[in-house]
């Protein structure tokens, strides 16, 4: 299998899991029969917040299309000029 099948696979995994998973949390314990427990619908909410995260990471960075990026910047210090000059300001 090829590494980006692999990836994606893994990717849609992941978001299915942690999105469904934590909704499927939060609903036992609200319909529950007994009181709710604050811990857990926390716990619910992270996943399904985790998960939802990842989708939305997907989503806006145009799945899997990178966009260009800028140069680097120059290193601390003196900026780093088109022409140099010389110690007099000749060049």
């Amino acid at each position: 299998m090829s590494r980006w099948l692999t990836q994606a696979i893994w990717s849609l995994w992941k978001d299915v899991f942690l999105t469904f998973g934590g909704l499927a949390i939060i609903l036992a314990e609200v319909f529950a029969a007994a009181s709710p427990d604050d811990a857990v619908i926390a716990a619910g909410l992270a996943m399904t917040g985790i998960g939802a995260g990842f989708h939305a990471g997907k989503i806006l960075s145009g799945f899997g299309v990178k966009s260009s990026s800028s140069p680097p910047t120059p290193p601390h210090g003196l900026p780093q000029s088109p022409t140099s000059q010389g110690p007099s300001g000749e060049r």
